[in-house]
């Protein structure tokens, strides 16, 4: 991973997440800049002539993710995944397993957080987040924006879902899908498929009540 020194790359939104993920590309020799609360509107503004690559520094919002990573390919930005051979962020004790290709299965944007397991043939979508010690087993699909909260496991072939999210703690049994904008609660224990939009929770994981707009 790569940057101009005379461009360093802007967070867009710097909350909790985005502060930790400054810690870390600082410790990757990258100099970030970071703002908290600042309307977006002045966010593109500080984009100096399109020069300076950006980085999305949000953690568990999804949708607006999806909305910084829609509106900065708009107005043609470079995202830092593009300045060099990495994504957005892979921490040093994170561990990513190519293929039987060699190929490495991330797409733009994601976030890898330390301590992270990607067996091979698994694939990761546009701007996922795996959060700090979550195991993704061989031929899972994790789907664009979607988030793996800290220490959840999903086992071999799950495919989870466009902005969906699979809490804490929690399990995904092999073969399972994780519909599209679909919750898993913290500690649950999924043994069948998610319905898109559900929130389920236990073990097993049963559902709960639908999701609520972010």
């Amino acid at each position: 991973m790569t940057a101009d020194p005379m461009y360093p790359p802007i967070m867009l939104e710097c909350g909790q997440h985005g502060k930790l993920l400054s810690r870390l590309l600082r410790r990757q020799f990258l100099v970030v800049r970071g703002f908290d609360g600042m309307p977006l509107n002045e966010f593109w503004d500080l984009l100096e002539n399109r020069r300076r690559p950006f980085i999305i520094g949000v953690g568990g919002n999804r949708r607006l993710v999806e909305t910084l990573w829609d509106r900065a390919v708009s107005l043609d930005l470079k995202h830092l995944s593009t300045e060099g051979a990495g994504p957005e962020m892979v921490c040093l004790s994170g561990h990513i397993m190519p293929d039987s290709c060699g190929c490495v299965p991330y797409s733009a944007g994601c976030v890898i957080m330390d301590g992270v397991t990607v067996r091979p043939g698994a694939r990761l979508g546009l701007c996922c987040l795996l959060n700090t010690g979550c195991l993704v087993e061989h031929d899972c699909v994790i789907g664009d924006f979607a988030h793996v909260a800290p220490r959840a496991v999903i086992l071999g072939g799950v495919t989870v879902g466009r902005g969906a999210m699979v809490g804490a703690n929690a399990t995904v049994l092999p073969s399972i899908t994780i519909g599209d904008n679909a919750v898993v609660g913290a500690g649950a224990v999924v043994t069948k498929s998610v319905p898109p939009g559900t929130v389920v929770v236990g073990n097993p994981a049963k559902p709960l009540r639908e999701r609520r707009p972010e």
